[in-house]
């Protein structure tokens, strides 16, 4: 088969010659369904204070509206975008988008296009930009969660709905009590795993950024960079409640413990580069569950 055929495989499974198969026949029964879920979206955005969406425009629905990707922005041209790698894959594959499907096309620094599925071969999709897209703004306050490692996937876990509730970027965080270690040859295999989460997430959530996923850094690391942000916060079941230690400022670093919690020389040294301690009530919670309980408090 010559790289540029259409994808017979695809065909017998119900896809066109172009690699896609018209669109008309079901989008009127998922239109409903989509402006429900774009209403919700912008209620929940006017309650947690989110910029700029007082008066949400018709961009902003239509963006929610769509199925989204993020694409690399030398994908995208004048008027057209030519679409290869894992964002073909994904729509062709896993969307499983159809010839004259409207598209939302999201490059992960914030920029949205609408665009006009034309066709698809085995190597990349086809499409005719429509025009820009009005993005969800990100929250008002940029939350960086430093995560201890934990066992099994509870770093993704805390990535993908971290990223789907609206956190800025990821420090996987390593402690002295940290049971899980990455052997240094691993780290970027891991980085683009924890990357590829966060993408699918933003994705689902209608975000038009990807949170950044750092490389693991040790607690005294992060500490040397606690003046990057309004406020370093760490959690400790000891400590004062969160409250509104995040209030009146724009970013924010949240360091969560791993199973163990932090040593105590970890939080002494912590405290005195500048880190509050803060608690979220009476009750023990698993590692993943309170980086999400903390972040949507701060966020809320």
């Amino acid at each position: 088969m010559s790289p540029g055929e259409p994808e017979r495989d695809a065909i017998q499974d119900g896809v066109s010659a172009e690699g896609l198969v018209d669109s008309a026949d079901d989008e009127e029964a998922h239109e409903s369904v989509r402006n429900r879920g774009a209403a919700s979206i912008i209620a929940q955005g006017r309650r947690r204070g989110w910029k700029d969406l007082e008066e949400p425009d018709r961009g902003r629905l239509r963006l929610l509206e769509l199925r989204r990707v993020f694409v690399s922005p030398g994908d995208l041209a004048a008027d057209a975008a030519v679409i290869g790698g894992e964002a073909h894959h994904h729509l062709v594959h896993v969307l499983r988008v159809r010839v004259g499907e409207h598209i939302a096309l999201l490059d992960g620094l914030g920029g949205a296009w609408e665009a006009m599925v034309e066709g698809a071969d085995r190597r990349a999709l086809r499409a005719r930009l429509v025009g820009p897209l009005a993005a969800l703004p990100e929250p008002a306050v940029g939350v960086t969660v430093a995560q201890a490692l934990g066992k099994g996937d509870r770093f993704e876990q805390v990535v993908q709905h971290a990223t789907e509730m609206g956190a800025a970027a990821f420090v996987p965080l390593v402690t002295q009590r940290t049971v899980v270690r990455i052997d240094p040859r691993d780290v970027e295999a891991k980085r683009a795993r924890w990357r590829q989460i966060a993408r699918g997430a933003a994705e689902q959530a209608g975000r038009a950024r990807v949170p950044v996923v750092e490389p693991p850094a040790t607690l005294e690391t992060v500490a040397g960079r606690f003046g990057e942000f309004g406020a370093a916060i760490l959690l400790h079941p000891e400590a004062p409640r969160l409250g509104a230690l995040a209030s009146g400022t724009e970013s924010v670093l949240l360091l969560v413990g791993p199973e163990g919690g932090f040593a105590p020389n970890e939080l002494e040294r912590a405290a005195a580069a500048g880190a509050r301690l803060a608690s979220l009530g009476l009750y023990v919670l698993r590692t993943e569950t309170a980086a999400l309980a903390a972040l949507s408090r701060i966020l809320a």
